[in-house]
């Protein structure tokens, strides 16, 4: 067989030499060794990617076989509060408000409680409710964006937000409670009779160039609210919770203040609890203070 019609580059065309031997002329075939060597090592290479193409063939056919990773079935919603008056975030000690009479004001503390956060499915009159459910808000800590993470709400369709102001009747009726509840969080457990403030403002109120002092504080069980927003839609007549969740709210102090009734600081400037005083505050807190703005 001549080879180097196969491979030139390697087998050199046949020569002829006299055998002095036999006396006859033979056919050689004289070999580059040099090219022999170049020969293998291209075989070599070609070996070297036919396996590595092998391989990556065999990842490629496997790697949609991979199991999914499990998908949890809880996400995270987060609300989160933008505080404001009058159309202008909250700004200690300025006088910047005005409420329902045109009265000048400015804040000097603002604190309250948002308490048993659910979520509710209405038709199937099923909710998920938050474990230990209280937060203690300070409204001037980050008022452009308090949040508040909800955890562990089931991956589920939902049509109602609820939430309270205050603090329910069973945690109000003791103080040895810890978290946001620990008396000595935030100032918020009374210090002349078991409970709790559900809301806090103090501030002063100008009349003229005179500044006079504002204080409200709103507690007992009667004051107690109840807030229902509807949440929009996404799927069918309700939002799906399909992952993390963030539920904006806007809050409107000047709604402490007004409708259904519009406080004036000439004689409503100092309430620190029972039925006639706070209970105006608190009526008005439960209608409007808060307002549901969107969900992503």
């Amino acid at each position: 067989m001549n080879l180097s019609k196969f491979f030139p580059c390697i087998f050199k065309r046949p020569k002829h030499r006299f055998s002095k031997k036999n006396g006859n002329f033979e056919f050689l075939n004289s070999i580059d060794y040099h090219g022999l060597t170049t020969f293998m090592r291209a075989l070599f290479q070609i070996s070297r990617l036919k396996n590595l193409f092998l391989l990556t063939l065999v990842l490629f056919l496997f790697s949609d076989c991979r199991p999914e990773e499990e998908q949890s079935d809880f996400v995270t919603v987060r609300l989160k509060i933008n505080h404001s008056a009058n159309g202008k975030t909250l700004v200690r000690d300025q006088f910047m408000f005005q409420n329902a009479f045109g009265q000048l004001y400015s804040i000097q503390s603002l604190d309250y409680f948002i308490s048993n956060v659910k979520l509710r499915d209405a038709a199937q009159n099923q909710d998920y409710t938050e474990v230990a459910s209280y937060h203690l808000v300070n409204a001037l800590q980050n008022p452009a964006e308090t949040v508040i993470a909800i955890r562990n709400v089931p991956r589920k369709k939902f049509s109602e937000l609820v939430f309270s102001i205050g603090v329910d009747s069973i945690a109000n009726s003791k103080t040895d409670q810890v978290g946001d509840l620990d008396p000595g969080v935030g100032g918020m457990a009374w210090d002349w009779t078991t409970g709790y403030k559900f809301f806090a403002m103090t501030g002063r109120w100008q009349k003229g160039t005179v500044q006079k002092p504002l204080v409200f504080h709103i507690g007992e069980n009667f004051n107690y609210k109840t807030l229902t927003f509807r949440l929009p839609y996404n799927g069918g007549n309700m939002f799906d919770f399909q992952k993390d969740t963030e539920i904006s709210l806007s809050f409107d102090l000047n709604e402490a203040f007004q409708n259904p009734d519009s406080v004036n600081f000439e004689n409503t400037f100092d309430v620190k609890s029972g039925p006639t005083g706070s209970a105006r505050i608190a009526s008005n807190y439960a209608d409007g203070l808060f307002k549901l703005v969107g969900v992503r």
